[in-house]
């Protein structure tokens, strides 16, 4: 878990990678379909707090990396220019287990920290991050109220975002 943490706090250090690396090293780490490894996030032999801080550091992920690197287009819209970092970036919350927390003990912590991650995503500038949260926010509605409450705040609080966003989220709320 520490190497989770770890590796996520200092995402600035990853940048001397190339897209294409990085988008391979967070899907190894976090696509169930290329590892087992995001489990580890959700194995309850792991503290709590332990866990928290690991999912709570991949806002640095958004900050550092994706952020400062992804082509501001939309995925869902199939907009041309996206890069190898984009993809990962759109469809995190659709590879990684850690939208599913049902029949686990601190279900609703866990709903509350991936929120806090996502919410954190929502305030950033480039397009394709405030998407990966939104989709992700999406795919929480089913289990937790605080993901409709999340999209309905980044409504009232961003009133002027570019359309294709704001109709992303009401289609998602």
């Amino acid at each position: 878990m520490e190497l989770f943490a770890h590796t996520f706090e200092k995402s600035k250090d990853l940048l001397r990678f190339s897209n294409a690396q990085l988008s391979d090293g967070f899907s190894y780490m976090l696509d169930n379909s290329c590892s087992d490894t995001a489990f580890a996030l959700m194995d309850d032999c792991v503290s709590l707090e332990q866990r928290k801080r690991a999912i709570a550091a991949i806002k640095y992920v958004y900050a550092d990396c994706f952020e400062q690197r992804c082509s501001r287009v939309l995925c869902h819209l199939d907009e041309p220019g996206a890069n190898a970092l984009n993809q990962i970036c759109y469809m995190l919350w659709d590879v990684s287990p850690l939208t599913y927390w049902e029949g686990k003990p601190h279900r609703e912590t866990f709903y509350a920290s991936i929120i806090d991650v996502l919410t954190f995503a929502l305030r950033c500038e480039n397009i394709a991050c405030i998407e990966s949260a939104i989709h992700g926010l999406g795919h929480l509605q089913h289990y937790t109220s605080g993901a409709s409450k999340a999209l309905q705040a980044f409504l009232i609080e961003r009133p002027r975002i570019d359309a294709r966003i704001q109709l992303y989220a009401e289609n998602a709320a």
